[in-house]
């Protein structure tokens, strides 16, 4: 994932899935960082494993600003999804 200049620290990349059932939770499955590709000054792949219950296709790719002290509500708009 290419994030320019951002610090890497500062956002959260995750999978996340709608509810499986009405009145289900979303799931929201942190991907960790690796290390930068070589040569892509700005860019970090990153990693995640899903369980089998649910097809791959479920899942989108989401990037959220992150910070330990602050909770970031959705209506900010500062989500960035993948689809």
């Amino acid at each position: 994932m290419y994030i320019g200049k951002l610090d890497p620290n500062g956002v959260r990349v995750e999978l996340y899935a709608d509810p499986a059932e009405a009145g289900g939770v979303p799931k929201r499955i942190p991907m960790l960082r690796e290390m930068a590709p070589l040569g892509a000054s700005g860019a970090y792949q990153y990693q995640a494993d899903i369980p089998a219950q649910r097809p791959a296709e479920d899942y989108t790719v989401r990037v959220l600003p992150f910070h330990p002290q602050v909770r970031w509500p959705l209506e900010t708009g500062l989500v960035c999804w993948e689809r």
